[in-house]
């Protein structure tokens, strides 16, 4: 709530889908391109991304959801060779 708060504190705000796709209607959804969706097993934000990858196949848009096992939400800043963020 203390993320959520900070990042939308209009309460209004927090159903409206540019701040989460996830309330984007079906009808916006089924025109997207297909994506590909990266999370983090460890991610507070995880099960988000990955009803939001259900959300698009639902509205027949090709997506693939990869799911990075042991990773916590800053994989993109950590250093080294231990997470590889995107597909080789």
């Amino acid at each position: 709530m203390w993320f959520r708060n900070n990042y939308l504190p209009n309460k209004e705000d927090w159903t409206k889908w540019d701040a989460s796709p996830l309330f984007a209607s079906d009808d916006l959804v089924c025109r997207l391109p297909k994506a590909w969706i990266a999370v983090c097993e460890k991610d507070i934000l995880k099960e988000e991304g990955v009803q939001y990858g259900q959300k698009l196949t639902k509205s027949g848009v090709e997506v693939e959801i990869e799911v990075y096992k042991g990773a916590p939400h800053p994989i993109m800043a950590m250093d080294g060779e231990l997470f590889r963020p995107f597909p080789p």
